[in-house]
C-alpha cells in the first residue's frame, strides 16, 4: 500500500483509519512534496446539490479522507481537500503512479477507480460515477501581478486570473456538450460614457476554445477598482460562444478582485437538468 500524506495549511481534522491494514497519514509530509504528486478531487457530476447528491466518504489507498469522520462531505461541484470557508488551496499528497479512490454514498460504494498520477499539482475531474477522471494539470505556481494594490497604487487598475474548464453536458446527464467553447470576459453589459460595454462586441478572450474535460490556460484579465480606497475589485461579465459564434453561456457576472487566480467551472446540462452553470473555485486568494 503507497504511503498518503495529507497537507492542510488550516486546523488539523482527525481522521479514522479503516481497513485490516495499517495506513500512514499525517498533516506535516515527511517527505519533499517536490517529488510527489499532489491533487484535487473536483466532482462535477450532472446533479442537482442537495446532500441526497454528495458523496459520503471519500478514500485514497484505502484511507479514510473524508466523510464520515466530520471532515464533510463532498458535495456535487465541490473540491476536495479545502480548508477554512471552503477554500481550495490544499492539496492530497501521494507518491506519483497509481493512486486508487473510492466513493461511497449513503453506506454504498459507488466509485471505485485507479488514477496514474504524476510529480506535481493536478486536478481529479469525476464527471460520472460510471467513467473514469479527467486528470488536468493544476499549472501551479499561479502567477499573479506583483503590483498589487498599496498605498502607492490604489488609485490604478490591476489585474486577475482566470481559467476556464468546460464540464458541461448537452440535453440530457449522459451526452457531454459537444462543441468547443470560447469563453470570454468584459467590464459591463452595458454601453455608457465609460466606455465599458459588450454589446458592441467589446469582448475579451480568455484563453483558446476549449471542448469537453478540457481547460484553458490562466489567462490575465484586468479589473478596475469600483471603490477608490480599497484593496480593490471589480463586477466583469463573462459569457461563452460555440464555434459558430452562438452565444452559449449568457448574463454571467462576478465580482473578482486584484490578485487572484480563479478557476470558471462550467458544468451541469446545457438545455436540460440540472441547468449548466458556472462554479467558482479559488487558486489563490
Amino acid at each position: 500500500m503507497k504511503k498518503f500524506t495529507y497537507i492542510l495549511f488550516s486546523a488539523l481534522v482527525a481522521f479514522a483509519l479503516v481497513g485490516c491494514e495499517q495506513h500512514e497519514l499525517s498533516f506535516a509530509p515527511s517527505e519533499d512534496a517536490e517529488n510527489m504528486a499532489e491533487f484535487q478531487i473536483i466532482y462535477v457530476e450532472p446533479l442537482a446539490v442537495n446532500a441526497n447528491n454528495a458523496i459520503d466518504s471519500v478514500f485514497v489507498n484505502g484511507v479514510l479522507v473524508g466523510g464520515s469522520t466530520g471532515a464533510g462531505q463532498l458535495a456535487v461541484n465541490g473540491t476536495y481537500p479545502y480548508g477554512p470557508s471552503t477554500a481550495t488551496g490544499t492539496f492530497f499528497t501521494t507518491t506519483p503512479g497509481l493512486t486508487n479512490i473510492k466513493f461511497y454514498r449513503k453506506g454504498n460504494e459507488v466509485y471505485n477507480t485507479d488514477v496514474d498520477l504524476k510529480v506535481g499539482k493536478q486536478e481529479v475531474f469525476v464527471y460520472k460515477l460510471t467513467e473514469r477522471p479527467i486528470v488536468l494539470d493544476n499549472l501551479y505556481p499561479y502567477k499573479y501581478n506583483p503590483e498589487r494594490a498599496t498605498v502607492q497604487t490604489f488609485n490604478t487598475d490591476s489585474v486577475a486570473r482566470i481559467r476556464f474548464y468546460n464540464f458541461a453536458f448537452s440535453g440530457n446527464a449522459n451526452t457531454p456538450y459537444s462543441g468547443k467553447i470560447q469563453y470570454q470576459w468584459c467590464h459591463d453589459k452595458s454601453v455608457g460614457a465609460t466606455g465599458r460595454g459588450g454589446a458592441d462586441g467589446n469582448w475579451h478572450n480568455i484563453g483558446e476554445p476549449v471542448g469537453f474535460g478540457e481547460a484553458t490556460t490562466y489567462e490575465i484579465i484586468q479589473v478596475w477598482k469600483e471603490t477608490f480606497n480599497s484593496q480593490g475589485q471589480e463586477q466583469l461579465w463573462f459569457r461563452g460562444i460555440d464555434e459558430a459564434g452562438n452565444v452559449v453561456i449568457a448574463n454571467d457576472y462576478w465580482t473578482t478582485l486584484i490578485g487572484v487566480s480563479i478557476k470558471h467551472i462550467y458544468r451541469g446540462v446545457k438545455g436540460g437538468s440540472p441547468s449548466a452553470g458556472i462554479t467558482l473555485s479559488g487558486a489563490l486568494r
